[in-house]
């Protein structure tokens, strides 16, 4: 049998008479009983739960009239204690709290209700964090008659916050050791890495013979593979800190899939890959959107295509697709014929650092970023990713993103003079043939196919054409026997022959008109049909601007080299001259302000971190002692690549930057821009 509540009415409810036992009360006083039950009810709340209660005057003091019985359990006084001294409860709060406290306290007389909190020491000498929570009891005069507040221990949850603030604290120190250490190790591998791709990018524009160009070929092609796996690492770890930005400009969609069909040419060439980019005519080629990042995806998914594919071909496609009540969006798929991907491991080739099973990392080697990325960037830039494979058969690498197109669009028109020509196309690979008459069709061509010699001896027997493009190695028979069996005919056709990176020929030779490499560019295939033809080539998009490197020869342009590091001083000044400029060198800030003193310059290019003075405070003293109309381009060379940095040189007053290592086309497309006297020049990566 439970023991029965006794009330103390004098400290609960203030002068009254005591109250007996409940079960003394008669059961006839039906009022008295339910005061009892009520008041029992709040006697039982208070001496169970851990928050104390408690009443004082409406003043300044805080005195305190009443104190729940569990002040004892929560900080071991009891309420007798507590209510015997006036000034118990500021005496016991941290003296740290007290003037806020005291500062705080007026705030309730104009609110009518407000919660602090503080420490409170207790009977064993430690201190408690206390949530406060007080509200003024008015009369029906509106007069407060009494400030009642309850009291809550929170030191548990206090302690928790500060682990977490701590933990929290030690993350992100943690995330900044990483980011520091991913810069610095990009700084530190970037500087040497220009020094060995910008030596052998410039190799590479000199005279080689085959052997020798192949091995600076592969050299490079190693080189840039390291490169691509250093950014992938920053570039997820840029991912993860919310730091990559997406752009949305104006960019051609056409040129972009033929630039990387070109970039992978040649390693699809080497393993005998056919490597063809599909885009039909009513996908809009000037799109908005990211082209740096759609770029970056494309890379990924082909080069893992080329890699895991032994024999056949590596298509890339792109299409416009419509729903229903749907905005329409541009579907993107690489396809293989390769190695292909087991059900169980599809749901993982998205994540970081996992490969398909060991053996395939053994046997092909990569990192395991690469679709990891891909797969964030195409959700950053509003799209989805996905894969369709059957092992052993091939895979399908598939992504959408929205399909944004400017208002104005400039229309791709060939010329008018091509429409009814009769074209003939010879090539063994069905899909690269169905490219090709795709191409040629759009220009208002009629076209014929064969996929052999046979096969076209035939058409050309039974029609007239005016052109025959075909590949240099046909499947049935030696291209320069068949050439020359045309040339022997009467009419013959303009020949264009169509022929691997590396493997062209002499040029208007043999009958050929011209050449093409595979794969194919549209605005090239115009060109050619044009050329054999004799005809304008026509209007079309404009491609990025490729010309002769002689076009800067003879030029009285000065450029200033600063760079500590002698081997990147040597780079950035042999493709300068490379490029027909002059170029002098100095060694830091300091030597830099001397010569920009004793010569005049037309652009300097200087490396950000130098001693004595680094490139930021060298181009802010250039800025601060410019006279008004006058302005020195001054482009950074820089290994750093995380935003904050490029941002410090822009602030820092500097006009644009070159990321380390170097390249000859990314330096002419610099000085195309900022000395625009010049016409642009494009030299290869």
């Amino acid at each position: 049998m439970s023991t029965p509540i006794i009330f103390n009415q004098d400290e609960l409810f203030g002068d009254s008479e005591p109250l007996e036992e409940l079960s003394d009360v008669p059961v006839t006083d039906v009022e008295a009983r339910d005061s009892i039950r009520v008041r029992a009810r709040l006697q039982h709340l208070m001496d169970s739960t851990p928050i104390i209660v408690y009443s004082s005057v409406p003043s300044g003091d805080f005195k305190l009239t009443f104190v729940s019985d569990n002040v004892t359990r929560v900080l071991g006084y009891g309420s007798g204690e507590v209510l015997a001294d006036p000034d118990f409860w500021f005496n016991h709060m941290h003296e740290d709290d007290r003037p806020r406290i005291f500062l705080k306290l007026p705030q309730l007389f104009v609110t009518g209700e407000h919660t602090q909190e503080y420490r409170f020491l207790d009977s064993a000498g430690d201190y408690h964090w206390i949530e406060d929570r007080q509200r003024m009891i008015l009369d029906d005069q509106g007069m407060a008659i009494e400030i009642v507040g309850s009291m809550t221990d929170i030191t548990r949850q206090k302690r928790d916050a500060e682990h977490m603030e701590q933990a929290r604290d030690q993350a992100l120190g943690l995330a900044r050791t990483k980011s520091e250490f991913l810069a610095n190790m990009s700084h530190e591998i970037r500087t040497p890495m220009n020094g060995v791709l910008g030596m052998l990018n410039l190799l590479q524009t000199t005279t080689l013979d085959q052997e020798q160009a192949d091995y600076v070929n592969t050299a490079y092609n190693s080189g840039d593979v390291l490169l691509t796996v250093l950014n992938d690492i920053l570039d997820s770890a840029k991912i993860e800190s919310g730091k990559l930005e997406i752009e949305c400009i104006e960019y051609s969609l056409r040129q972009l899939l033929e630039d990387v069909a070109e970039l992978f040419a040649s390693l699809a060439q080497e393993k005998g890959l056919e490597l063809v980019s599909i885009m039909p005519s009513k996908v809009q080629d000037i799109t908005l959107g990211d082209p740096v990042r759609l770029r970056q995806v494309f890379s990924n998914l082909v080069s893992n295509a080329i890699k895991f594919t032994d024999t056949g071909e590596v298509v890339v496609r792109v299409n416009l697709r419509e729903a229903d009540g749907a905005a329409p969006h541009l579907y993107f798929e690489v396809a293989d014929t390769g190695i292909g991907i087991s059900d169980d491991a599809q749901s993982r080739v998205f994540e970081a650092f996992e490969q398909s099973d060991g053996s395939t990392t053994r046997l092909y080697g990569g990192t395991g970023l690469g679709l990891s990325i891909s797969k964030q960037l195409v959700g950053l830039m509003g799209g989805e990713i996905g894969v369709s494979s059957v092992a052993d058969e091939g895979s399908k690498f598939w992504f959408t993103l929205p399909a944004m197109q400017p208002v104005a669009q400039p229309d791709w028109r060939p010329s008018t003079e091509l429409v009814g020509l009769k074209v003939l196309i010879i090539e063994s690979n069905e899909t690269s043939l169905d490219y090709t008459r795709l191409l040629v069709d759009a220009m208002g061509v009629a076209v014929m196919t064969a996929r052999t010699a046979s096969e076209a001896k035939v058409l050309l027997a039974e029609n007239h054409f005016d052109i025959v493009i075909m590949e240099k190695l046909l499947a049935d028979m030696d291209g320069q026997n068949f050439v020359r069996q045309l040339t022997e005919r009467n009419a013959a056709p303009k020949i264009i022959m169509l022929t691997l990176m590396g493997m062209k020929g002499g040029a208007h030779s043999s009958g050929v008109m011209t050449y093409l490499t595979k794969p194919i560019r549209r605005a090239q295939l115009h060109a050619a049909l044009a050329e054999v033809m004799c005809i304008p080539a026509g209007v079309h998009t404009p491609l990025a601007p490729r010309y002769a490197i002689d076009k800067y020869l003879h030029t009285d342009r000065r450029v200033l080299v600063a760079d500590d590091n002698v081997v990147n001083q040597r780079v950035a000044v042999a493709m300068l001259r490379k490029l027909g400029l002059r170029a002098d060198t100095a060694g830091n800030g300091v030597e830099a302000l001397q010569a920009l003193g004793k010569n005049a310059y037309d652009l300097l290019l200087i490396d950000c971190q130098m001693p004595e003075l680094d490139g930021y405070e060298a181009t802010r003293a250039i800025r601060a002692g410019e006279v008004e109309g006058i302005h020195l381009p001054v482009i950074a060379m820089t290994a750093h690549t995380m935003q904050e940095d490029l941002d410090a040189c822009l602030a820092a007053g500097m006009d644009d930057y070159l990321l380390k290592p170097i390249s000859l086309s990314r330096l002419s497309e610099k000085l195309a821009r900022w000395l625009p006297a010049l016409e642009p020049v494009s030299a290869p990566d």
